[in-house]
């Protein structure tokens, strides 16, 4: 076997610590609207964890990485219901729920429709659990991602539920998604092709 002319010199890929499913306060660092193939409009946050073990989890990590096409993997989406939706609407209620969460945790904030931006900079508490999906080798792994936003003192109080594991489809344990409290995120959504550079 021929050995490769810069093996000696090539860097190992480190693993991090696994984000364990729970509640956190993170902290917004930045703030996007984009529109996701299917033409669905949503406001991306990108942001880190703010405190506890797992500061600046996303941070580390995205200065650990060392591929040049590396993403920030540190993503909420809100999908931004159309200006007529009406008041059942999920996508409306939904997004004046998380809206609310930002308002109840951060005292004296009311959300600015001229300036989403200013979301920048606030804490809200969020919701993981564990996603399961198909790795690179074709095995079964799993990652763990935002569910959904809370209240910054309701994390902090540990006055909430861990949501059951998504499996995949084809998995035995699979519940019907109506049973999981996973966000519906949209199909360009998945942190691999919305970059974060702040």
């Amino acid at each position: 076997m021929r050995k490769p002319r810069n093996y000696d010199d090539a860097e190992k890929y480190t693993e991090g610590k696994k984000l364990p499913a729970g509640g956190y306060v993170c902290k917004i660092i930045n703030v996007k609207e984009e529109t996701s193939k299917s033409g669905n409009e949503m406001l991306v946050l990108a942001f880190d964890i703010f405190e506890g073990d797992f500061k600046d989890y996303y941070r580390e990590s995205y200065e650990r990485n060392t591929s040049e096409d590396k993403k920030w993997r540190g993503n909420f989406y809100m999908m931004i219901p159309d200006e007529d939706a009406e008041k059942n609407n999920w996508k409306l209620r939904r997004f004046k729920t998380n809206i609310s969460k930002f308002e109840d945790s951060n005292n004296g904030y009311h959300f600015d429709w001229e300036h989403p931006e200013k979301l920048r900079g606030l804490l809200v508490g969020m919701i993981f659990g564990e996603e399961e999906y198909i790795g690179n080798d074709d095995s079964n792994r799993f990652a763990t991602k935002p569910t959904r936003l809370e209240l910054v003192d309701t994390v902090r109080d540990g006055d909430f539920e861990i949501p059951a594991v998504k499996y995949l489809d084809s998995n035995p344990n699979a519940v019907s998604t109506t049973e999981n409290e996973f966000m519906n995120i949209p199909d360009n959504a998945d942190g691999e092709q919305i970059p974060f550079n702040f």
